[in-house]
């Protein structure tokens, strides 16, 4: 079955409203939303293009980069979108900013 608009918008608002926290995962998502994990990769795959574990963490990175702009780097924590290591977050900017080159 073709994934609906309906489940494209559940799954950006299930994003918006928990991608802070460090425990939200693909698995954490499709169990907010109520579906599968293979439903959620159809729609994910379907509607954005990208599993839902990279549709997390681009949309972390990208609030990253607004929170960057709004508060400086100085004042800036990964933790406030999501990313309970530095390490980790860093990684993900670089595939990010890599990705976007292409």
């Amino acid at each position: 079955m073709k994934p609906s608009k309906h489940e494209h918008d559940l799954v950006l608002k299930a994003i918006i409203e928990h991608y802070t926290s460090t425990q939200f995962t693909a698995q954490r998502l499709a169990e907010i939303i109520g579906i599968t994990e293979k439903r959620l990769n159809d729609i994910c795959h379907t509607h954005f293009g990208k599993t839902p574990a990279r549709l997390i963490q681009n949309y972390r990175i990208q609030r990253a980069l607004e929170y960057h702009a709004e508060m400086g780097e100085e004042n800036f924590n990964c933790i406030l979108v999501g990313f309970d290591n530095h390490r980790r977050y860093v990684t993900a900017l670089k595939k990010y900013r890599s990705t976007l080159k292409q």
